[in-house]
């Protein structure tokens, strides 16, 4: 099973590799610049370059990147290697973007694939064979997260890092590694940083004692150490992060709180359901779950270990429904809430296969969401305006009727497709390998025990 692991993982690092976000936006220029900055002027200031993005922080006059440094540092080694064997060349905004999609490749694009493995693994778990392979991906691919699959954002990575961290601590109770992987998560962003309290508490609650607490404790505190000497570095102050001093005007305002105020009883709502930035419609798979857990009532055999899970949840919903932009800016559904849609997933698809929910059920709602998602990959991405209440029905379908085509895709670059037959070839190559997945799935299964002869019916 190792070798289908490994084709299984690079089929969807495959689909997911297809469509690379290069555009120049505020989000990704602000990681790009200090690796520019670092081969180019040997300095992580960003001042020669700081007008190409909005998201930056002032400190001193000097300007720097505001967002949290992991995805950067992770990009910069690999552009290093690249750039010393003469493979990149000197950084040139408008034609020359190696950094976007290495950025794009290596923070978004593999996460997402492991992502998919992981619940791959899960799902196996539960000894359910027929269309696992399906249970695995569809979901995934029919979500918010396949928009940010191939951009250098970092709520895939740090979701990614979440949901290790969390099947280390509650399955595996390795502790120290579950916060070791913790920390990571909140280097790459800050809210994760939730997860320190909040598990150290559940920790406490599950009557773990003081040494597991510890283990947990001293994984996360090499983030903890490396964020104190980056703060103080560029701040003056260990306690003191870039976030606080951007240089935007916009945001300036809210730098004293990092932009965060009281609960919004809309920003919950919101947040949960809707087309705007609702969880539920821009991760349609979690609906047949909700529909069980209601049914079924479900909480009632909860035990404290699932509040590595929900005491996780409530308190990053009640985190980012108190932010003054909760709903994150222009984007493709709730990109902030990343990490709980994957915890969500991965223990949702498994409650409904211990159900013997049907699939035609968490397909059908999955499908749907991927014909939303695939909206927006054939046009602009995750480029929709904050103002669009309706942005894959209204904004979307406009820019599809409009005939705006995204064409920063392989399928385009490589065999001068027209974006939007491209998109068409993409759809139709991945439910053709999804199905030679399944079936090679299938034949890599033991066949069934014969019943023993002492064990037979005799009528």
């Amino acid at each position: 099973m190792r070798f289908f692991y490994v084709i299984f993982f690079l089929v969807v690092l495959g689909f997911t590799g297809v469509y690379l976000d290069t555009n120049l936006s505020p989000n990704t220029t602000s990681r790009v610049l200090p690796i520019v900055a670092w081969f180019e002027q040997g300095t992580f200031c960003i001042d020669a370059y700081h007008e190409q993005t909005m998201d930056k922080s002032v400190v001193e006059g000097h300007y720097y990147s505001d967002k949290a440094p992991l995805p950067s540092m992770l990009v910069l080694p690999i552009y290093g290697t690249l750039k010393s064997l003469g493979l990149a060349g000197n950084y040139q905004p408008l034609l020359h973007r190696p950094i976007y999609l290495l950025g794009s490749f290596f923070c978004a694009s593999l996460p997402f694939a492991l992502l998919a493995l992981l619940l791959l693994r899960g799902l196996q778990q539960q000894g359910r064979e027929k269309l696992l392979i399906w249970w695995a991906t569809l979901p995934l691919f029919g979500s918010f997260l396949f928009i940010f699959a191939g951009t250098f954002y970092n709520h895939v990575l740090s979701a990614c890092f979440v949901l290790s961290a969390y099947l280390l601590m509650r399955y595996r109770k390795q502790f120290w590694a579950g916060g070791l992987l913790a920390g990571m998560a909140f280097l790459t962003e800050f809210p994760m940083g939730l997860l320190l309290p909040v598990w150290l508490v559940v920790l406490w609650v599950n009557r773990g004692g003081w040494k597991s607490m510890l283990q947990f404790l001293g994984g996360f505190a090499p983030a903890l150490l490396f964020i104190a000497f980056y703060n103080a570095h560029f701040t003056g102050s260990p306690f003191t992060f870039l976030y606080q001093m951007v240089a935007h005007e916009d945001f300036a305002r809210l730098s004293d709180t990092i932009g965060f105020q009281y609960p919004h009883p809309s920003a919950l709502w919101g947040l949960i359901m809707g087309q705007y930035r609702g969880l539920l419609f821009f991760v349609p798979a979690l609906l047949p779950v909700l529909w069980v857990v209601v049914r079924h009532k479900t909480w009632q055999a909860w035990q404290r270990s699932d509040w590595y899970l929900w005491g996780f949840l409530a308190c990053h919903f009640l985190l980012i429904s108190t932010h003054a932009i909760w709903w994150g800016g222009w984007s493709y559904g709730p990109r902030h809430m990343a990490a709980p849609a994957v915890l969500l997933l991965y223990e949702g698809l498994r409650l409904l296969q211990r159900q013997k929910t049907p699939a035609i059920v968490l397909l059908g709602a999955a499908g749907f969401g991927l014909i939303c998602a695939l909206l927006a990959k054939a046009t602009v991405l995750y480029a929709i305006p904050s103002e669009e209440m309706f942005p894959v029905f209204g904004y979307l379908a406009t820019k599809w009727s409009q005939g705006i085509f995204n064409d920063q895709n392989l399928l385009s670059q490589l065999f001068g497709l027209a974006p939007k037959i491209a998109i068409f070839v993409w759809t139709a190559l991945f439910i053709g390998v999804m199905f030679v997945l399944q079936a090679w799935y299938q034949k890599l299964q033991p066949p069934p025990k014969a019943p023993s002869i002492e064990n037979a019916h005799v009528s």
